[in-house]
């Protein structure tokens, strides 16, 4: 039976390596982590900037009004390049 399989999958392969549209799928999950992890410490950076603490979501932007989003969240259309991290979308103006 061993040598059938070895055969058929080859002596090298034990049958536990990925196929290969998973192993890119699961190559895809671990970009769009990275661009998450990268948007929400740009994110948090502005917030900074922009005189906002982590954990200061129970006060207000605004007199009487709360944030619109937690600490460090990106907004929902933030929006990250896969190939080039550095390069960044831009609204064309129409």
């Amino acid at each position: 039976m061993d040598a059938q399989e070895d055969q058929h999958s080859g002596s090298v392969s034990r049958g536990e390596d990925l196929p290969a549209e998973l192993a890119w799928r699961e190559e895809q999950v671990q970009k769009i982590r990275a661009a998450r992890k990268r948007l929400e410490a740009r994110q948090a950076e502005t917030d900074r900037a922009q005189g906002r603490e982590p954990g200061d979501e129970d006060r207000t932007g605004k007199p009487g009004r709360p944030f619109q989003r937690r600490f460090g969240e990106p907004e929902a259309k933030a929006q990250e390049n896969f190939t080039d991290p550095c390069s960044r979308f831009y609204r064309a103006s129409s």
